[in-house]
């Protein structure tokens, strides 16, 4: 009994891989800005807490897969793109295993002048498991430097 329940079990796993998961839902932005971070830990009530990874490169590519803009995060993780046409686009950050589709509704956020209201929080994984990455408008419980 025992072995065919083993039996079962490597056939059934078979077809799985490490941190495989399906494609990102798109984030909706009208301009393109936030922080990028890292996961440090989550608690069912207080939800996740995060701390800032700084000097991140990101770029932004469309849909030909041409790099339209790119960005390094600040000492607080913060960063912000030029205007961008509204459509379509990718946001990634190599070395990170991030890679997130973003809808640009408008852009009026501008490098100097416009703030970021609408920002996106940026969660780099490891290299090699993009699964552990995420991008999204909710705000973490806590943000540690």
């Amino acid at each position: 009994m025992l072995s065919a329940a083993l039996t079962i079990g490597v056939g059934t796993n078979a077809n799985l891989h490490a941190d495989e998961c399906g494609p990102p839902p798109p984030l909706e932005v009208d301009g393109v800005c936030g922080q990028t971070l890292m996961v440090m830990g989550w608690q069912e009530l207080d939800g996740v807490f995060a701390a800032v990874v700084p000097d991140v490169t990101l770029r932004l590519i469309d849909t030909k897969r041409r790099v339209v803009a790119e960005v390094r995060s600040d000492a607080r993780g913060e960063f912000r793109f030029k205007q961008v046409v509204p459509g379509t686009y990718r946001l990634d950050a190599s070395g990170y295993s991030f890679d997130w589709p973003i809808t640009v509704r408008t852009s009026p956020v501008t490098v100097s002048r416009t703030p970021c209201t609408e920002r996106i929080y940026a969660y780099m994984g490891q290299s090699g498991w993009p699964c552990r990455s995420h991008a999204t408008k909710e705000r973490p419980a806590k943000i540690t430097r």
